[in-house]
């Protein structure tokens, strides 16, 4: 599909425990099946042709340490899945979430975090009847 990606990534640091990154980003596919003209409106991926799907978004992460085992981040992000190819709604979501990694070791950090997002155009969450959802999740990083 010929996926290609511009991005731009701006990070500054406020002082020795408060830093800041910001990430712009548009990506697009040439000849998706699906995605042509004569599709019908509304219907993602309905067109007989194909066709070029695009997105763009923005994200913010702002990260506080608080000593060397942890770290707290709110991380904001718009996104604009322009005809749906990418999550299968053609639809602008935002999310924002509040995290923590926790340095168990220098091998393992555990990362926590509750998060909201919400679509905006069309209800794209719970198969099409919310236009939110919540989620609290654990993930963990072992480096090796």
């Amino acid at each position: 599909n010929n996926v290609q990606m511009y991005v731009m990534t701006w990070g500054h640091r406020f002082s020795d425990n408060v830093h800041m990154q910001t990430e712009a980003y548009y990506m697009y596919g040439r000849n998706i099946p699906g995605f042509g003209p004569d599709g019908e409106p509304g219907v993602v991926a309905s067109s007989p042709y194909p066709g070029k799907a695009g997105e763009y978004g923005v994200v913010n992460y702002l990260n506080f340490e608080l000593n060397s085992s942890n770290m707290i981040s709110f991380r904001n992000e718009f996104y604009n899945d322009q005809k749906g190819q990418r999550t299968g709604y053609a639809t602008k979501y935002s999310s924002h979430t509040l995290g923590l990694t926790h340095w168990v070791s220098s091998d393992l950090e555990i990362r926590p975090e509750i998060r909201y997002e919400h679509s905006y155009d069309v209800n794209a969450y719970n198969a099409g009847k919310k236009n939110y959802q919540a989620i609290a999740l654990v993930d963990a990083i072992l480096h090796y």
